[in-house]
């Protein structure tokens, strides 16, 4: 019988954080292309979170820069940046 460790939130939390990440920084890692073989449905996930963000900044750079201010500034407080 395979012994597992057990994974708390906190675990998941920073590696779903850490994917974002690299996927929202346009680097295409080799880690994530590794576990888009390994994990082929986890892949797919990751590639539709990659187009995602691509939708995101295409939209956002088709703003005029008062309203990408004016939208910064609304949503601070939602995301805890402030």
């Amino acid at each position: 019988m395979s012994n597992y460790k057990k994974i708390n939130e906190g675990i998941v939390d920073k590696f779903i954080e850490k994917v974002f990440s690299i996927a929202a920084k346009g680097k295409s890692n080799k880690v994530l292309k590794d576990l888009s073989k390994k994990d082929p449905e986890l892949g797919k996930l990751i590639n539709q979170a990659i187009a995602s963000g691509a939708a995101m900044e295409k939209k956002l750079k088709k703003m005029s820069p008062e309203d990408r201010e004016d939208l910064v500034q609304k949503r601070r407080k939602t995301f805890g940046m402030d």
